[in-house]
This record gives C-alpha cells, structure tokens and sequence, in this order.
C-alpha cells in the first residue's frame, strides 16, 4: 500500500536528505506525511528534496515536471495548491472505456482550476457514495477510486455546466493553467520573472499611460499588487488569472515573452483598459513624460515640477519623480541655480493655465459619463479655489 512504501520507504530517506538522525520515531513521523501530500505538487523546499529521492527509487528521470517546480520562479506558491482531492468522474470513465492509465493529472491538484477543460464540468471533491472528502493521498489511495469507501468515482453522467461568465471564466483558467504545464516540458533551465516584469511594465506605461490605479480598476486588482509585483515579488496564481484574463493575454506567454505592442492582443488590451480603467482624461506615456522633462531641464526657465505635472495632467510632482527620478532631480538642482543667480527675484515665473485649456479640460470632463466635481478639476488645474474656474 502506499502507507506502507512512504513509511518503509521514502520516508528514511527523505530523513537522510534532510540530515536528521535515525531513531525510532522518525519513521513513525514519516508515517504521517501523506496527510501534507498536497505539497509534494508544488514549488517549495519539501518538492524540491522528493524529486530526486523519487527519481533514483524509480529509474526516472524528469519527475519534476510531474510538479509545478519549474514556475517557481514566476508563481507565488500562495494559494496554489489545493488541499484536497479532486477529480472529474468523465475523465475516469472515459478512460477506463478506452483503456488508458487512469491517473489524477497535476492540474487537479491546483486550486485556481474547478473545471475539466476537456468535458467542461465541475471538479468534484465529494465522494457521491459515502459523501465524504479526502486528502489529496492516503494510505489506501489508490486512482480512480474513494479511499474511503473503496468505490469507483468515475460517470460518464457527469453535470454540465450552465455556460454563464463564471463557467467560461472557470473554463479559460482551466485552458490556460493545463497549457502552462504543459509549457514546462519545453525549457532547458526553469524560465525567470523577467520577461513577467517586462509585460507588466509595459502595460502599465502603454495600456494605461503610466497610471498604475488605471490598470487595477481595468483588472479588478489593487494596485499595491503591482508595485509589489514590480520590487521583485512574483504574483499568486489567482491575480495572475484575473490579469490576463481581462486583458485578453494567454497565460504561458505573458509570464515567459516579451509581447509585442504592435500585436493584435495587444490592441484589443488597450481598448480595454481605456474603457474601464482610464477614468480621466488621457494621461501621457512614459515616453511621452520623458520628452517632457528633457525639455523642461533644457528650458531657459525651468517651470516647477509641480507645475509640471499639472499640466501633463498628473495630481502631483510625485508621478513625475516615480517615472524619472534622476531627471527630476537634475531640473530641481537647475532651477535652484538659476534662483541664486537671479538673487532678488528668488521664484521663477509660474503662470497659470491658459484658458483654452481650462475650457478643454471641463468639456473633457463634461464628456465623461461620471465626470469629476468642480473642486477636484480646480486643483488638478492649479487653482485653489473653485471660483477660479
């Protein structure tokens, strides 16, 4: 039984990876294992000395790619794994009817998928004789069948689903999750979160002209996910599916390419973002911003970078500095110089909007189905009373 072989058998050496001393109770320790199974799946230390172990027992060669150890350096394992066991009953009898290996596929092991991609139904996790769960292994476990009662779990009945926007969301997840498995077979090394970083930075500068809250709202996110993200943490298995998803970019190749902005994903991303995440008037892009700045530090009169952030339609100086410190440093050290020449005269020359702009930024709010008060276009214009405008 499988009680028997991880106690007699892996669990020894396991006890040897780990260099703990043998004694009496370190077996009987091991015999308890199978109640945590659920991680031998995932992307932590306890995969990483099993697999190995495994591999020698078994002649077998490639055992991680029977786990998710090859994401994990793109995928949080937070939230990844599911605790208990799951199955689809079509499965199982389609393949006791063609006579195939009856096996439980890694994606069943994943929390984020409820659905089979190939039959379109639920995951179960019930068993319908005994009605009872299970872990994902047990000492009497065996595939295919209840490790409680013993009986077979496979239906060629099995429920439908209703087809509604929950379904089909389960159903892309499923898709996407099963190619991203499927994906790992394919690399050398184990694919690192550059290419992820890169996709994102680059949605947040072009999809929502550098507006991080714009990208969060168009995905359903906070957007301290991003920035998170962004100083080297990588996403839960949950938020990355919610992220390509509403975006409209499969799985594997936002998380391993650099996409291309002229693609056609890419395109229908964008229109995305604006319609449910721009809220405002069109903010610039980080190119756009940088030209801005190299103008303003080789201007005679440098404006203010709060000036400036007005007038590129930001709130505050502080859009600016996170978009290119070093450049807002060098305007604010030229302005103070030419302060201390200017002697007498310590302000340079702020002038307000003119109004042509004024009136284009309230026909643009007018325009907006929510547009913002008067109070809040009065201060993001400069002014600080509303009577201004």
């Amino acid at each position: 039984s499988l009680g028997i072989l991880s106690t007699k058998e892996f669990g020894p050496r396991v006890s040897k990876v780990r260099g703990t001393d043998q004694h009496h109770g370190n077996t009987a320790a091991y015999s308890t294992f199978l109640y945590d199974a659920h991680i031998l799946n995932g992307i932590g230390r306890c995969t990483e000395r099993w697999v190995p172990m495994i591999e020698a027992l078994t002649g077998q060669p490639n055992l991680h790619l029977l786990t998710a150890l090859t994401w994990n350096q793109v995928i949080s394992a937070q939230g990844l794994l599911r605790t208990r066991r799951a199955w689809c009953p079509a499965c199982y009898a389609e393949w006791t009817t063609s006579q195939h290996i009856v096996y439980e596929p890694l994606l069943w092991a994943l929390a984020a998928v409820s659905v089979c991609p190939r039959h379109g139904v639920r995951l179960v996790e019930v068993c319908p004789y005994c009605r009872q769960g299970a872990g994902a292994l047990s000492g009497r476990w065996r595939a295919g069948y209840c490790s409680r009662c013993r009986r077979w779990l496979g239906s060629d009945r099995p429920r439908s689903e209703s087809g509604g926007d929950d379904d089909r969301y389960r159903l892309w997840v499923a898709e996407n999750i099963g190619a991203l498995l499927a994906r790992a077979a394919s690399f050398v090394h184990p694919p690192q979160a550059d290419a992820f970083r890169e996709n994102l930075l680059a949605c947040i500068d072009d999809l929502a002209d550098g507006n991080h809250s714009a990208l969060a709202r168009a995905v359903y996110l906070h957007e301290g996910c991003f920035r998170r993200w962004l100083d080297r943490g990588v996403p839960e298995i949950n938020s990355l599916m919610s992220v390509c998803f509403r975006l409209g970019f499969p799985v594997e190749r936002f998380l391993t390419e650099r996409l291309n902005a002229e693609g056609p994903h890419w395109g229908r991303a964008r229109e995305i973002v604006r319609q449910s995440g721009l809220l405002g008037p069109r903010r610039p892009s980080q190119t756009e911003v940088q030209l801005a700045l190299q103008r303003a530090l080789c201007s005679t009169s440098p404006p203010a970078l709060d000036d400036l952030a007005l007038e590129l339609g930001f709130k505050r100086a502080g859009a600016l500095r996170r978009r290119d410190r070093i450049m807002c440093v060098q305007i604010t050290k030229r302005r103070a110089k030419i302060r201390a020449r200017m002697g007498s005269s310590p302000c340079l020359p702020s002038p307000l909007p003119p109004k042509q702009r004024i009136r284009k930024r309230l026909e643009a709010a007018l325009a907006q189905e929510s547009p913002p008060s008067v109070p809040a276009i009065a201060e993001q214009l400069g002014f600080k009373y509303v009577a201004s405008l």
